[in-house]
């Protein structure tokens, strides 16, 4: 577990489809390595001690997942995740959310349990010899920390979450040991329900409880108890927030004393990705960027027993990140790829230690590729797309979805793009006469844009985005049903938070939703579904989420298109 090998160059092998298990779709990189070959292949989950678990955890997994139907996607999962690759898990839904949140806690569990019991073995064996006068354990040994205590960084979306995740944590570990403010978990975390009725299953399983998206505690493991709510510093995971933590290391401002606490992280896991993503991306990269930052302050830190890649200032290439979202997108896998803030330095000086000979080693090319990644590799882990929601929402009653192509050279352009298609091809090709119109764009951003753009416009134009008040909310929606607006300009991340739309005639996506079970819901506050106006503006750069509402093999074919082609499906 840490006696790892010196890091690789990924060049040897690129990605590979290899399919492992019910994963047709899985990524491999670098090319997939006897472990991975030998992944189980049984439609039950019951690990056991080939994984290093303890036999007390094994009964306590038993009694976790006793009303869990565990299968092979399960056991699929953790035996990649026991590989210590990056794992990128795109199948997370409300159906498997909690199993595969159990899977990671084990995971997690025995990752910090073994971790423990090696820092115990070695400390009894230092404090034998040091009282009995025998020689001390060999050098290498007893390497067996970093500069900080945290090894485990748990990222998620609210406190309901940060609940069941700490919960089955302290639940696994908890054989013999005494767990010590548990009710201060439930009473701080577990304050009621605040989901919304009525709403798509989801939409409730994710905002079950409470909603609360700004929060960080550690728990730390000892002899003969677990102990939640401890110092940051003298914590062995914490559970937090991208809002919490970075109000908390304040990456704005570089480095601070709080980087130092994760400074030795050697997992960190996003639930939920996607569900962070309708919160602030931002964070989550600022979050990433302050994690295996070289300390400012050993400490207490005893440096002779620091592990040779903390000496070396390499932990991030030894870290694995686990990543749980529900569909692909290019931002997650952008997580696997940022690396830690770098102190301020002069040109052509060396960001860490050891990069020098790490240059020499592997060549100049591939050493920032070395650390800033996993040096093990990466595991993709999907399952094929054939159908979207297209289908579902056609056979709904709405008649006529178009699709049109806009022409995208680079990723930065892209809004620019869709803008000046929006106004040519849509508002001054007769979208502006339309009564009863809901545009949706993406983002506030993008809102600010399109009210920019229509400024001049006579016609009564609402806008309605996450930051409305509730006084003015009630008061365009009224404006707009009795039709004193003709248009209403509302954001994806709105009805994300908030699935309850006005009934509309016609509708507009200014780019395709990222989650489809949100297509379908809106399509469902059309009026007329026979006659309803439904415009779509896709670029190549949007492939995954045309996956998602089209199919894998139509998005493909819509990606390769050309500029100004449309797609419409009847």
């Amino acid at each position: 577990m840490f006696d790892e090998p010196a890091p690789t160059s990924h060049s040897d092998g690129g990605p590979t489809r290899w399919p492992i298990g019910p994963f047709t779709r899985a990524v491999v990189e670098p090319e997939a390595d006897d472990y991975l070959t030998s992944c189980p292949s049984s439609k039950s989950f019951t690990p056991g001690a080939e994984y290093g678990l303890h036999p007390m955890m094994e009964e306590k997994w038993q009694t976790l997942s006793r009303d869990d139907d565990m299968g092979a996607d399960e056991s699929v999962l953790f035996h990649c995740m026991s590989s210590y690759r990056d794992v990128l898990f795109y199948e997370q839904s409300h159906i498997n959310g909690d199993k595969v949140r159990k899977v990671a806690m084990l995971h997690l569990a025995n990752h910090v349990r073994k971790a423990h019991n090696r820092w115990r073995w070695n400390m009894d064996a230092i404090t034998v010899a040091l009282s009995s006068g025998t020689p001390l354990p060999d050098e290498e040994s007893v390497r067996d920390q970093g500069p900080a205590r945290t090894r485990v960084l748990v990222l998620c979306a609210f406190r309901s979450i940060a609940f069941n995740l700490a919960s089955w944590f302290t639940s696994l570990l908890s054989q013999k040991k005494t767990v010590r403010r548990l009710d201060l978990l439930t009473e701080r975390y577990l304050p009621g329900d605040d989901s919304v009725p009525n709403t798509f299953p989801e939409h409730a399983h994710l905002f079950s409880g409470s909603s609360n998206d700004r929060f960080v505690f550690g728990a730390a493991v000892s002899r003969r108890s677990v102990t939640l709510f401890t110092r940051l510093a003298e914590s062995d995971i914490i559970f937090a927030s991208p809002l919490g933590l970075r109000g908390l290391v304040k990456a704005d401002h570089g480095y601070t004393e709080h980087t130092d606490l994760l400074s030795s992280v050697e997992i960190m896991y996003v639930d939920r990705a996607d569900a962070l993503k309708m919160q602030n991306w931002e964070h989550v990269l600022e979050s990433c960027r302050a994690t295996n930052c070289p300390p400012v302050n050993l400490g207490q830190c005893d440096i002779r027993r620091l592990r040779r890649p903390a000496a070396d200032g390499l932990l991030r290439a030894y870290r694995q990140t686990i990543v749980f979202a529900d569909g692909k997108s290019p931002d997650f896998l952008a997580i696997l790829n940022e690396g830690p803030r770098t102190r301020k330095q002069k040109r052509n000086a060396s960001v860490v230690d050891g990069e020098d000979e790490l240059r020499v080693a592997l060549g100049r090319k591939h050493s920032d590729v070395i650390r800033n990644r996993n040096h093990r590799g990466t595991i993709r882990l999907s399952k094929p797309c054939s159908s979207g929601v297209v289908s579902t929402v056609t056979a709904s009653g709405v008649s006529k979805q178009a699709f049109l192509s806009v022409q995208c050279t680079t990723l930065v352009d892209t809004t620019t793009r869709h803008l000046k298609a929006f106004e040519e091809r849509f508002w001054n090709a007769g979208g502006s006469s339309l009564e009863g119109l809901v545009i949706i764009v993406p983002s506030y951003l993008e809102l600010i844009s399109i009210r920019k753009l229509l400024r001049n416009d006579k016609r009564h134009v609402a806008f309605i985005y996450e930051y409305t008040n509730q006084v003015d909310l009630r008061r365009l929606r009224r404006e707009f049903n009795k039709r004193s607006c003709s248009a209403l300009i509302t954001t994806e991340r709105y009805f994300w938070y908030r699935p309850s739309l006005p009934r509309f005639e016609h509708i507009f996506f200014f780019k395709p939703l990222e989650t489809p079970a949100l297509y379908v819901q809106i399509m469902r506050r059309a009026i007329n579904p026979s006659c309803a106006t439904v415009l779509t503006l896709f670029s190549r750069f949007d492939v995954f989420a045309l996956e998602r509402l089209c199919g894998e093999s139509m998005a493909k074919k819509m990606a390769k298109s050309e500029g100004n082609k449309l797609f419409a499906f009847c």
